[in-house]
């Protein structure tokens, strides 16, 4: 989970262009971002940001880091989406055709049961 961390934390400092805007965009502190990139750095053995004091630029291997990790988090997101969506709560109109006969003695009853255990369905 932390090079997911990581990740996040650079492509924060990349698209903010500074440590201070970053961490604010992550709920973290400069220095937390900074240990995060450092760790990064340390791992990969590779140097991916230009620090001045006026502002933080990404080397080539940052660049190249960056568009990865911007697509690694994409499909990260899509991935927990997809699996928080399969757990929703079911919600909306619910609109069923069927035969007279056939829904009197098999829907109605399934249907009414349906719609006592989830409220935020009509019919």
């Amino acid at each position: 989970m932390d090079r997911f961390r990581e990740l996040a934390a650079f492509v924060a400092v990349a698209e903010e262009g500074a440590f201070n805007a970053a961490a604010r965009r992550l709920g973290s502190s400069p220095p937390a971002v900074t240990r995060l990139i450092t760790g990064l750095e340390a791992r990969l053995g590779v140097r991916l940001l230009t620090r001045t004091t006026r502002k933080v630029t990404l080397t080539e291997a940052g660049q190249r880091l960056r568009e990865d990790a911007q697509r690694i988090l994409a499909d990260l997101e899509e991935a927990e989406g997809t699996v928080a969506g399969s757990q929703a709560t079911p919600s909306g109109h619910l609109r069923v055709t069927a035969p007279v006969l056939f829904g009197q003695r098999f829907v109605a009853p399934v249907l009414r049961a349906f719609l006592e255990t989830y409220p935020a369905v009509t019919a």
